[in-house]
């Protein structure tokens, strides 16, 4: 615990990283917030690089983008492959980011740029602090998914053998099995809604966790005409 206060001090303004309190943190937690006591649009992007930096090697997104910009939107303006071209504005379902590839990211970072006129939040699940029962872990180790990922699509458990980490995200899996369907059925928010941290933004705020270990999604209330935008970026 003091390690996550001193990482949220020592963050709290430009200049001042404390890398080691903010590994840390997530080591301790799973994730950790704090809020950018400057945050113009140039201090917030140099922010979110030189945390991602500090957690390992930045792992392009989408495009190749360093930083992405992520805002709500409806379905059909969506990417393809995105959870907004199926959820569009709705509730998403708690995932982990990049569970389209074999290994996912390690580590994911947001930053909020502009809250927007609705509270829209976003909740986190550490999954270590999940009691599984015996027949949830066969369900989620037995589970078959065909994972889609253009010609690299693959097939996978949510619990992966000899990994550290749950694949979860409907919007790219496709339940082969009826163990599959019920493995979804483990993460959904209302089963899960005891263990989630609700994450409410302002600019500035900013949230790094270990996207093996914890779980997000959006929560209700978005809308395109929000103006809702966080930057994001990752860490391998």
């Amino acid at each position: 615990m003091r390690a996550i206060v001193r990482a949220a001090a020592s963050f709290s303004s430009m200049g001042m990283y404390d890398t080691e309190a903010l590994v840390q943190a997530i080591g301790l937690r799973g994730w950790t917030k704090f809020n950018l006591e400057e945050s113009t649009d140039d201090v917030l992007e140099k922010s979110i690089l030189t945390l991602a930096s500090a957690l390992g090697r930045i792992d392009p997104g989408r495009g190749g983008q360093l930083i992405e910009r992520i805002v709500p939107l409806i379905e059909e303006r969506a990417h393809q492959s995105s959870l907004s071209r199926r959820y569009g504005i709705h509730d998403f379902p708690f995932h982990n980011d990049t569970a389209h590839r074999v290994l996912p990211t390690r580590y994911v970072i947001l930053v909020c740029a502009q809250p927007g006129s609705v509270d829209v939040p976003t909740w986190l699940l550490d999954t270590s602090l999940i009691k599984f029962t015996m027949e949830q872990l066969n369900y989620l180790r037995s589970s078959v998914f065909f994972v889609r990922n253009g010609r690299k699509s693959f097939y996978s458990s949510m619990l992966p053998e000899h990994c550290r980490f749950y694949r979860v995200d409907p919007g790219c899996m496709e339940p082969i099995n009826k163990e599959a369907e019920l493995a979804l059925d483990i993460f959904a928010p209302e089963s899960v809604e005891a263990y989630a941290q609700k994450i409410s933004w302002k600019r500035g705020t900013v949230v790094a966790f270990d996207n093996w270990r914890v779980l997000h999604r959006r929560g209700s209330g978005a809308t395109e005409s929000s103006k809702r935008v966080l930057y994001r970026c990752s860490a391998v």
